[in-house]
């Protein structure tokens, strides 16, 4: 047991000791002469008879010598015994400093005046009328140190437990953003690992694709599904909105698309599918555009069905075609029925699948380009 006490006791002291603060002397003195300054201007302003040089120069003495000599003696008290102490009630503290203060008016009146005495500066005036006049100096000084000193002690603790409570708070708010940074940066790489790593290619054909969402995670989707050696699935979706919500609303389509696309269902029956899932899962206001074809090698064929999507470009030679046939957008209207349609594919045919996040770029003029084209 004398083993565990002694750290314990060694703690207390070390707590103990750091109650009292360094005592500034110098800063001490410079406030005590602003202090002195301003007794002794209260003093010329309430002295009863006329100003002369010689009034003028003894009350000046006499406040600098009570300044320095009580005020420093009150500060010192007043700082490194009165405020290191824990009180429950304010009240208390106070009443301690205007104690501390008025004993020390009476202890400090007897010091001075015997400086002063010893000077022989008041040698007109016998030691009891100073001694009984040099009081009103004594109060008026300890008093103004005291109070002066309480206040400014009460904004410091206020203004330093305001700092430690803004920095805590700065802290807390800098953790929660870089734990939000790697939440975000950890969704940014799950939603990039269910994009098609590579996508498959058939002969004569080639298929290429790119992701950049607006945020660092978003609702932009596509895919490239092999259902077989002569055939792919394709599909290119928008959730509505952006962020974190977007992207797991994404990811909840991606396992759809996974689990309903293939060889034996249409793009109309895929988006059927689709469409009834997203109804049972998608939140109020929200919904989903998509694009689902099925590329056909050995025929040249593309069939397709869009979902409210912006409506794909076929370019061949100099003219455009729109592929715009389906139904309405994912996620609205649990019984609506999907249209498909077919489009025979030539030579030198290109298709650009897109999202609003290239329609709705703007150029230097602030012009969407869907709009400029």
């Amino acid at each position: 047991m004398s083993r565990l006490s002694r750290p314990a006791k060694a703690s207390t002291l070390a707590l103990s000791m750091k109650k009292y603060h360094h005592f500034d002397w110098w800063a001490t003195e410079r406030l005590l002469f602003f202090v002195a300054i301003g007794v002794c201007l209260l003093l010329l302003a309430t002295l009863p008879v006329p100003l002369t040089s010689s009034s003028v120069l003894r009350i000046l003495v006499s406040t600098l010598v009570y300044s320095f000599s009580i005020g420093t003696a009150a500060l010192y008290v007043i700082t490194q015994y009165i405020n290191p102490v824990e009180f429950r009630n304010e009240a208390v503290r106070w009443a301690l400093c205007i104690l501390c203060s008025l004993g020390m008016a009476v202890i400090g009146a007897a010091f001075s005046e015997t400086l002063l005495h010893l000077t022989g500066l008041f040698g007109d005036q016998s030691f009891s009328e100073r001694l009984i006049g040099g009081l009103k100096v004594s109060l008026v000084v300890t008093l103004a140190v005291a109070v002066g000193t309480q206040v400014y002690e009460r904004m410091r603790e206020g203004l330093h437990r305001q700092n430690i409570e803004l920095q805590k708070s700065i802290d807390t708010g800098s953790a929660r953003v870089r734990q939000q940074e790697e939440d975000v940066q950890k969704a940014r790489e799950i939603q990039e690992g269910l994009l098609p790593k590579q996508i498959a290619q058939l002969h004569g054909y080639q298929v290429t694709g790119a992701w950049q969402p607006a945020l660092s995670v978003g609702g932009d989707y596509y895919d490239v599904l092999p259902l077989s050696d002569s055939s792919l699935g394709i599909a290119i979706a928008d959730v509505v909105g952006k962020g974190i919500s977007a992207a797991l609303l994404m990811a909840n389509l991606q396992a759809a698309v996974r689990a309903f696309a293939g060889s034996a269902h249409s793009p109309a029956e895929v988006c059927d599918r689709i469409n009834s899932v997203m109804c049972s899962n998608v939140a109020s206001g929200k919904f989903i555009t998509m694009f689902y074809c099925v590329l056909d090698a050995a025929k040249r064929k593309l069939t397709y069905s869009n979902a409210g999507h912006n409506p794909p470009v076929l370019l061949r030679g100099d003219a455009t075609l729109r592929l715009e046939e389906g139904g309405a957008l994912l996620g609205v209207f649990p019984d609506w029925k999907y249209e498909q349609c077919s489009i025979a594919l030539e030579a030198g045919d290109r298709l650009l699948l897109f999202t609003d996040g290239l329609s709705e770029a703007e150029n230097l003029s602030r012009q969407e380009l869907e709009k400029a084209v």
